[in-house]
């Protein structure tokens, strides 16, 4: 059984305010070289009654979620993102392993 650990997220929102979120992850391998984590988020913690709806929604898409966290997110610290991750620009979270190479289309 894999590690589990809670992995802490913060959103810059456009009027300056921040939506936060933690998550019950499964760690899935240490990456060495880059000293990052790759992990998969299991279960959202965090009541998101505060969250723009619009927002939440997409918090509450990321359960399944592939995800590369530093040691320090590993270690509890919270990881500020920018809202354009959960929009997948740039691609934070995968819905597939990240390891395995891309599928191609016919």
């Amino acid at each position: 059984m894999p590690e589990q650990i809670s992995i802490n997220f913060t959103w810059r929102l456009p009027d300056g305010n921040r939506a936060r979120a933690t998550f019950l992850a499964d760690v899935i391998e240490y990456e060495y070289i880059k000293d990052r984590w790759l992990c998969v988020l299991r279960q959202l913690q965090t009541s998101l009654d505060t969250v723009p709806s619009a927002v939440a929604n997409y918090i509450r898409e990321l359960p399944g979620h592939w995800v590369y966290i530093p040691t320090e997110g590993k270690n509890g610290l919270t990881l500020p993102l920018k809202l354009e991750t959960l929009l997948g620009k740039p691609r934070f979270f995968r819905s597939e392993d990240p390891r395995l190479p891309p599928t191609q289309t016919q």
